[in-house]
């Protein structure tokens, strides 16, 4: 652990010009943090729990400490995160055909409604294959409907649509009632979606705009509907490995009664400065979450608190040290510190901040991410990596001896720790 934390200190040292003694970061000191932090007692740190609220108040007092100034919007150390968690309730789920009722076993679908209650009748129901064509052009008109989607990629589809989410959102703008992914006939595939979509799903309430139903179906359950509707499904998944595929349409209704728990919430951002002495020479950020998974055990289990020492206690624990090495000097440019609220659920901390920042994000000089930084055996080498970054090794090895200078890089450096990335942070926001 040391070796990783007297690199990161150097790192920080070469950028911000200061000595070499400035790091003054122990091992015991991050250690005493990450007990603290990591313990039973923060409840594996889950956005919206008692835990986030003990692991905010933590990190203020310690910034405090550390000598950094509150520096969210209005002044405090918070800045406010609306969230919506959703996990999924109860579904009652038929189809008609020709005035004839088609039933199905609800265990073999998942849905998941926008309100905490949905009740929709008559709803036409269609096959849209993979949802776009070769030119990411929607294979129908889906408006007001429910629609099944392959979950599966295909050769032809643009490299945008790929991803089945990307894929499900232009469903979903076009005006799908519902959108319903479908499961692949890989063992294990159905329980494995089935797990997940039965799991709490954090969303940023600015960006809630899903169907007013979407969910999962395993392959059995459409096997079973195409077959009642005349159809084989087998020569329907083939026909939409056609570029050129077309919606096809079940000819049947459906009726929902379908109920969600809905939570909105606000978490938070901690957000701490040091003011620099020098106005516009820029703002170097050091980031790192605070949240974990909570309470991520089943039931059943005795302990059921996934703590997060590592990830990311151990993050939380080199800023909140940096810092109170770093207010000791005398430094040009504001430095800030940032603790990102939810990234276990796809850095929407990271996004919220992005959008509502406290600073205009073009005075980034750089960006520092801090995650797991002590996930390697003692004794592991570190090597600092410029890969996919547009940057390459040799400009970015000559680079902390010009930071003097007027050249910037387009690029955010990140710690690699064992070899792998050691954190993430949406790109767009340091790309000049």
């Amino acid at each position: 652990m040391r070796k990783t934390v007297n690199l990161f200190a150097a790192i920080a040292i070469f950028l911000l010009s200061l000595p070499a003694h400035a790091a003054g970061v122990s091992e015991a000191q991050l250690r005493t943090h990450i007990e603290i932090l990591a313990s039973d007692e923060f409840a594996g740190r889950e956005p919206g729990t008692e835990g986030e609220a003990k692991t905010i108040d933590y990190i203020a007092r310690n910034w405090t400490k550390a000598g950094l100034k509150p520096a969210a919007l209005d002044g405090s150390w918070f800045d406010p995160v609306p969230m919506v968690r959703r996990a999924a309730g109860s579904t009652k789920l038929s189809f008609t055909q020709k005035g004839r009722k088609l039933k199905f076993a609800d265990s073999e679908i998942i849905l998941i409604g926008k309100d905490p209650s949905y009740s929709r009748t008559s709803l036409s129901v269609q096959f849209v294959g993979h949802g776009v064509n070769k030119n990411g052009k929607l294979v129908g008109d889906v408006t007001g409907k429910l629609v099944f989607m392959l979950q599966t990629e295909a050769a032809f589809l643009p490299e945008d649509m790929r991803s089945s989410a990307a894929r499900r959102e232009a469903l979903v703008a076009a005006g799908a009632e519902a959108v319903v992914l479908i499961s692949d006939n890989e063992p294990g595939s159905w329980n494995s979606i089935r797990r997940r979509l039965i799991s709490p799903r954090l969303q940023l309430e600015s960006n809630d705009d899903t169907a007013a139903l979407q969910g999962a179906v395993s392959a059995e359950f459409v096997v079973g509907l195409s077959t009642a509707t005349g159809r084989d499904w087998d020569k329907l998944v083939r026909s939409a490995q056609d570029a050129d595929f077309a919606a096809v349409d079940f000819g049947i209704t459906a009726d929902l009664e379908v109920t969600t728990h809905v939570e909105r919430f606000n978490s938070y951002n901690v957000i701490g400065k040091i003011p620099g002495r020098k106005k516009g020479s820029g703002a170097v950020l050091y980031i790192g979450h605070w949240d974990h998974l909570g309470l991520c055990r089943p039931e059943t289990e005795e302990d059921r608190i996934c703590n997060g020492a590592v990830d990311n206690a151990s993050g939380i624990a080199v800023l909140t040290e940096v810092a109170k090495a770093l207010r000791k000097k005398r430094n040009d440019r504001d430095i800030y510190f940032l603790a990102t609220t939810a990234e276990e659920s796809g850095l929407l901390g990271a996004y919220a901040y992005a959008e509502k920042p406290v600073f205009p994000l073009e005075d980034i000089v750089i960006a520092l991410n801090v995650d797991t930084i002590a996930i390697a055996p003692r004794g592991q080498r570190w090597r600092l990596s410029a890969a996919a970054l547009r940057c390459s090794m040799e400009r970015l090895k000559r680079w902390p001896l010009r930071w003097g200078g007027k050249w910037k890089l387009p690029m955010m450096p990140m710690l690699l720790s064992g070899g792998r990335m050691a954190g993430h942070w949406p790109k767009r926001v340091f790309r000049r």
